[in-house]
């Protein structure tokens, strides 16, 4: 029974901290009361808590299923009240962490989710509720009741905490711009509240980013959407579903010309289908290239650069051509490159 399901209305509990701030994880959905991703605490509120943040009954009056919302929050507790001047910076620490953890799930299974950048944000200090509102404030209660939820399994916090650890690496490391964008570009294409066919518009551009760009020089023999179906070959192997097979092989080309066109709102392609096998495709491409960012990759690829004459490729450029040999059927490269990652 969920924490709330449990509660009569007149009954009220506190999160036991006078100073805390909450970011809600609109559709995230667990059974633990609360979980640790990395350095980050998520835990799931009943009513009572939600509504002492809210100051308000701004859900309950409308919706009937009010009682069935658990919104999961991330939860930051402070010792000492926050000073004025800082508050802002809370705010800002929690939305750039809730995006990350956010990223986190993204990349590890699909599903509806929405970053606290769109909802709320909640600080508690001093007695003193300070919040801000995004656009879609309500959404973090509504997307759980309308069945837009993302579960976290128990046996998943320990890959969500290595996906969330690497990304915090990525955003130190230099040389990663090209890896944030697409993965800004990913992150985009999930968010629920915009449409399906702009989502698609912003998934071509992340693929023509991560599967395009290779040095002429290095002529590497298949197009960017021949690697993205490699990249899915290889993860998937002979469980790869063959509507994959015919989306990158005949339909992608004329989808793109539909979206440059302005015409993909009028097809009837379904494009809840078409949205899925692009993300899938640079959900396992952001992988691999996060792997190949690492600070501790570049000494050990050596061998294999200077093996295959792509001494000058960077990450991306290498991750490619591997695809492309790949693709060839020569899976050396590629297999070096996961033997060398272990």
């Amino acid at each position: 029974m969920l924490t709330s399901q449990m509660l009569r209305p007149d009954e009220l509990v506190r999160i036991p901290t006078p100073q805390y701030a909450l970011a809600p994880i609109a559709g995230l959905q667990m059974q633990d009361n609360a979980v640790a991703i990395g350095d980050q605490i998520l835990m799931r509120c009943n009513r009572a808590e939600w509504e002492t943040v809210e100051r308000g009954y701004v859900f309950k009056d409308w919706h009937v299923n009010y009682y069935n919302a658990n919104p999961v929050f991330l939860f930051k507790p402070f010792e000492e009240p926050v000073a004025a001047e800082a508050i802002m910076g809370v705010f800002e620490d929690l939305a750039r962490d809730a995006a990350r953890v956010v990223t986190a799930c993204r990349l590890y299974k699909t599903g509806p989710l929405l970053e606290p950048v769109y909802t709320v944000r909640f600080l508690v200090t001093d007695s003193i509720y300070h919040r801000v509102v995004g656009p879609y404030q309500t959404e973090y209660l509504a997307m759980p009741v309308d069945g837009m939820t993302w579960p976290l399994e128990d046996n998943e916090t320990q890959d969500l905490t290595l996906l969330y650890d690497n990304l915090k690496v990525m955003e130190q490391t230099e040389g990663t711009e090209a890896l944030r964008a697409i993965i800004d570009q990913f992150n985009l294409s999930h968010t629920p509240t915009i449409p399906n066919y702009f989502s698609i518009h912003v998934l071509l551009t992340a693929m023509e980013i991560l599967f395009d760009g290779v040095p002429k020089p290095f002529a590497p023999k298949t197009t960017r959407y021949e690697r993205a179906l490699q990249i899915l070959r290889w993860s998937e192997g002979e469980g790869l579903d063959p509507a994959f097979e015919v989306f990158y092989q005949d339909q992608i080309h004329s989808l793109r010309n539909a979206i440059h066109h302005h015409a993909l709102r009028e097809s009837n392609i379904n494009l809840d289908e078409v949205k899925f096998r692009m993300q899938l495709s640079l959900m396992m491409g952001i992988h691999l290239l996060m792997r190949l960012h690492r600070p501790e990759m570049a000494a050990v690829l050596t061998e294999l650069k200077q093996a295959q004459g792509w001494q000058d490729l960077g990450p991306k450029d290498l991750l490619n051509m591997c695809l492309d040999r790949h693709a060839s059927g020569d899976p050396g490269p590629l297999l070096e490159v996961m033997r060398l990652q272990e």
